[in-house]
């Protein structure tokens, strides 16, 4: 169905690229009343047997992605080809329904939206992904558990390609804002040519280079990341997470419906009977653990630095649940001091490291034993820190009795609804406030339980199977009519407010 202005809204983005590319946490919650179905009451039909979209919802989607984008349109914006479909779809798959839900879709989408290169050239033009294309329903790449339910929805698009990351961690589109055509070869690259990632990730002041504490100097994505991956290039990309600045288009991928696959969360544990643990169990990943990289500053081994401390002021509080139960610690409460917690926090195993730095490693933090996931529900503290970059055990802490402590610098498809104490306690990347939010915690353990019960109510509608189609047809859909648009050479500048 050919729809009336279709790329009306092109290129009315192009104050997008400078402008935030991610709501803050205290606005994540906007337009919350754009949860009506969109759907015509009459259910009127067009001559491809398509449900034709009624006035008062062209009205309603467009009002949502002006405000989503924070931009004005001189007309209205339709929604895209099988939009009404779509609504069918996510109705039978009881998937969320509100646009807000889906937010972040347009919000990845919009950079592209000024760019007058061809899409299908575009797909082609880039190394470390691989190459899918839909035709007639049909997807040849992506999870078969997630596309192979959206052939009906899109059998009625017209052929397009895609192109999805190789590598499941690194985001990996960034374009320079003043330089197209120079290749990064580092991380120091991001920050030399890269605006955005400066402001973002790493000074104070962009002008003098002058450095605080931030992600540059507390993140190993930042410092050495395992595999080095970012491209100056405007190339639509479809990745399992990213952070700031970067392009890549998010959508849940492999590890998304693996997790999901493996781990069933039944958490029996009430709050009152979790014990008092910071926990937390992982391996070295987060930067490429090797003798010319800054690895005692990456975010991980801040995590074993701190635990190393914390064991040196309290030794009667640091234990290994691989090998033994929590000790039993005195439960006044204290507001100086930590002496009512226990903390087992250590990596059972390491990888992305060379012989020397291993056995340095293993040396000044010794490792600790396997913990399986259902023993930790027993502890009341959850911590989470990235890995290289989105920490995949996330939904599963989240859908837990327990609280999560959350620290991270990335999002994927479903993340960016996280609001920070309400769904989860945030911790600085440097793990400067740590202690200060453990203490907060302790001090309010309703509002602790409250937050864990509204994580779980979250999950419970979004950690799902069915979710992941939603998410994913929808911005499929939208892509392929910008795609369409593009290919058709219908692409036209037309300035936004």
């Amino acid at each position: 169905m050919q729809l009336k202005g279709t790329m009306v809204w092109l290129g009315r983005a192009v104050s997008l690229v400078v402008a935030a590319w991610f709501i803050s946490a205290s606005s994540r919650g906007i337009l919350k009343h754009y949860n009506k179905d969109m759907r015509t009451s009459s259910g009127s039909k067009d001559t491809n047997n398509h449900q034709v979209i009624s006035t008062a919802a062209v009205t309603q989607y467009s009002d949502f992605v002006s405000k989503t984008l924070n931009i004005r349109f001189k007309s209205e914006l339709e929604p895209p080809s099988q939009f009404n479909e779509w609504k069918i779809f996510a109705e039978k798959q009881q998937c969320l329904l509100g646009l807000e839900n889906y937010a972040q879709i347009y919000r990845d989408l919009a950079p592209f939206l000024k760019d007058n290169t061809p899409f299908n050239e575009l797909a082609n033009n880039i190394q470390d992904a691989t190459m899918g294309e839909n035709h007639d329903g049909k997807f040849t790449q992506g999870h078969p558990l997630i596309y192979n339910s959206l052939t009906t929805l899109f059998s009625p698009i017209p052929e397009f390609k895609y192109a999805i990351s190789l590598k499941y961690d690194e985001p990996q589109i960034l374009p320079s804002e003043t330089l197209p055509t120079v290749e990064y070869t580092q991380p120091a690259d991001l920050f030399e040519h890269s605006q955005c990632i400066r402001e973002k990730h790493g000074t104070a002041s962009p002008e003098n280079h002058i450095f605080e504490n931030t992600n540059k100097q507390a993140h190993g994505f930042f410092m050495g990341p395992d595999t080095f991956l970012a491209k100056n290039k405007k190339t639509p990309l479809f990745s399992q997470a990213k952070t700031d600045c970067f392009w890549d288009l998010i959508v849940p991928m492999k590890y998304h419906v693996e997790f999901l696959q493996e781990t069933q969360v039944d958490d029996v544990v009430p709050w009152e009977k979790k014990q008092d643990v910071l926990f937390w169990r992982g391996s070295s990943t987060g930067g490429k653990y090797v003798s010319n990289y800054p690895w005692r500053r990456f975010h991980r081994t801040r995590l074993l630095d701190w635990a190393k401390q914390f064991e040196e002021r309290y030794p009667k509080n640091a234990f290994d649940a691989g090998k033994t139960d929590p000790p039993q610690l005195s439960l006044s409460v204290n507001d100086t001091s930590l002496s009512w917690l226990a903390v087992d926090i250590g990596m059972h195993a390491t990888t992305q490291i060379e012989g020397s730095v291993d056995e340095q490693l293993k040396k000044e933090y010794p490792l600790h034993g396997y913990v399986k996931f259902s023993r930790t529900l027993n502890f009341k503290y959850l911590l989470v820190i990235d890995g290289n970059t989105w920490p995949s055990r996330t939904p599963k802490y989240l859908a837990s009795n327990s609280v999560v402590l959350l620290s991270t610098a990335f999002i994927d498809w479903f993340m960016w609804m996280l609001v920070p104490f309400e769904h989860y306690v945030p911790v600085k990347i440097d793990l400067s406030d740590l202690e200060d939010q453990l203490r907060w915690l302790r001090a309010n353990d309703a509002k602790a339980k409250q937050i864990s019960e509204n994580a779980r109510k979250l999950m419970e509608k979004i950690n799902r199977f069915e979710q992941m189609q939603c998410y994913t047809g929808l911005m499929m859909l939208e892509y392929s009519r910008i795609y369409e648009n593009h290919r058709n050479g219908t692409v036209r500048t037309i300035d936004g407010e």
